[in-house]
């Protein structure tokens, strides 16, 4: 009986201890969790605080790269803490190369040893034939290729040329030991005669950028909710040169390989016109020297007792030496009764013109063909603010302004070609016969609206890809003109 007690109660005190190392176990998991959970959220607000992706060169990469914090991973390796970052893009940079695949990726690694931490961001080209970059720097036995490492403060630091996991610092920077060290920490050699041995070589990379831009305008308003409509892209070519290491098997022929490449970047721009005339509107709306100001010199052109002379206004967008911008207006005068001489060029964003009494109370064909050559003047950086404005007098007496802004410049431009170079036109071999030619046609549609102005601009240039917006007596609101079952509607900018 005595047996079976003691029994019962070791059995007791066995049970009492396994649970107690359990419940201790489970206390140091849940502790070492929130341990790891701390570091990394102190580690991920230092990584924030460093990173800075607007100062560097590559335009895509702050527009275009998306950190996805929440996906950090802890390391522990030799004595040292490796937190690794992935890293998407919204558009996916591709390049076309004979010895690169075309996606790029990239990561963000942070390398803890003792009390210092050394933060990277890696551009990854990843070499044909092989594995494309992991973002795990324990996982490269497959890769082969060449990793362009950045600070985080944009500086490139150098490049490290990768051969099936083994890294070489070909930059031979110090800055890059630690991580050369760190990913041949986990190179394993396979020891195999098979392997072709891995060399590098190190050129000067002719690098094409084509960036392209694609431009959205809102197509339904309904309340809070606006619906955008793709309606064109632009496209900028920069080209570039770098110095950059490529791996290849030795004894081959591949120092002969073509190395220049091509980069694809991309961009989503939401444009919204009225915002645009908004914005220049709204500037120094008291002071002689806005819009404002400029269109009311042209009404009072307009509302002369005498109105035989085109007048106009020059608009460009200058930047100041802190790098904002202000608008400049000039007012130019002109000689002749149905055109004024305005400007062109990078900094040109717009222009305003008055009609003579003799003239249409409407825009012309040669007023639209001048909002494209505003465009085709103006740098890639302002193509998007690019306006053509008119102020007339109707039969009425009404003194009107409108503003015609691009929606769709490949529309435009076919449309203006189109014209231009119609059969009944190009008999017409100087220039200012054939708008005479041109006017004299529009004229006649003008004529046969019954002054319904508006409504025959619209039919006229329905497919020409702009919008015409008209302002209010005091320039304080603008209303966006739309045909409604062939009835002109006003959709208010307000």
């Amino acid at each position: 009986m005595s047996l079976i007690l003691r029994t019962n109660k070791v059995k007791k005190t066995i049970l009492f201890s396994s649970l107690n190392l359990f419940l201790v176990m489970i206390l140091f998991s849940c502790t070492n969790d929130d341990l790891e959970i701390k570091n990394s959220s102190s580690v991920i607000n230092q990584l924030k605080k460093e990173l800075k992706l607007d100062d560097f060169s590559q335009k895509n990469f702050a527009k275009n790269i998306v950190v996805n914090w929440e996906t950090i991973t802890t390391l522990e390796k030799e004595q040292l803490t490796i937190y690794e970052v992935q890293i998407s893009e919204k558009n996916q940079t591709t390049i076309e190369s004979n010895i690169f695949q075309a996606p790029l990726k990239y990561g963000l690694i942070a390398i803890k040893k003792g009390e210092l931490m050394h933060s990277y961001l890696i551009e990854a080209y990843s070499s044909v034939n092989h594995s494309l970059y992991t973002n795990k720097i324990d996982d490269l036995a497959q890769f082969t290729g060449t990793l362009s490492v950045y600070e985080l403060s944009g500086k490139l630091i150098g490049q490290l040329v990768v051969f099936n996991g083994k890294s070489t610092n070909t930059s031979k920077n110090n800055k890059l030991t630690l991580l050369d060290e760190t990913i041949n920490s986990f190179y394993i050699s396979k020891n195999t005669t098979s392997k072709v041995p891995s060399c590098n070589m190190t050129q000067f990379v002719q690098i094409i950028n084509v960036h392209e831009t694609r431009h959205y305008v809102p197509t339904i308003i309904v309340g809070t909710y606006t619906n955008w409509g793709y309606t064109y892209s632009t496209y900028t070519t920069t080209i570039t040169g770098t110095y950059m290491s490529v791996p290849y098997p030795c004894g081959t022929d591949a120092d002969f390989h073509h190395v220049p490449y091509r980069v694809t970047t991309y961009e989503d721009v939401y444009v919204d016109p009225c915002a645009q005339i908004k914005n220049v509107m709204n500037y120094n709306p008291n002071d002689a020297n806005s819009l404002k100001a400029s269109l009311n010199w042209l009404k009072s052109k307009v509302n002369a007792s005498v109105n035989n002379k085109e007048c106009g206004i020059e608009v460009k967008k200058m930047m100041n030496p802190d790098e904002s911008y202000r608008y400049e207006f000039a007012q130019v005068l002109s000689e002749d009764e149905f055109s004024v001489s305005l400007s062109t060029g990078s900094s040109y964003v717009g222009a305003s013109h008055s009609h003579p009494t003799n003239g249409e109370a409407m825009f012309s064909f040669q007023d639209v063909r001048f909002l494209l050559s505003l465009y085709d003047g103006a740098s890639s950086t302002r193509k998007g603010e690019v306006f053509n404005s008119v102020v007339c007098k109707d039969k009425a007496g009404n003194i009107n302004t409108y503003i015609l802004k691009i929606d769709n410049i490949d529309a435009l431009r076919a449309q203006i070609d189109a014209v231009w170079n119609d059969p009944n036109y190009v008999i017409f071999q100087e220039e200012e016969a054939r708008i005479k030619a041109i006017h004299k046609d529009q004229a006649k549609l003008y004529a046969k609206s019954n002054g319904q102005l508006e409504k025959s601009f619209l039919e006229q240039f329905a497919a020409f890809g702009i919008s015409i917006y008209k302002a209010d007596a005091t320039l304080s609101g603008f209303n966006k003109l739309v045909l409604n079952n062939s009835t002109v509607t006003s959709i208010s900018c307000n």
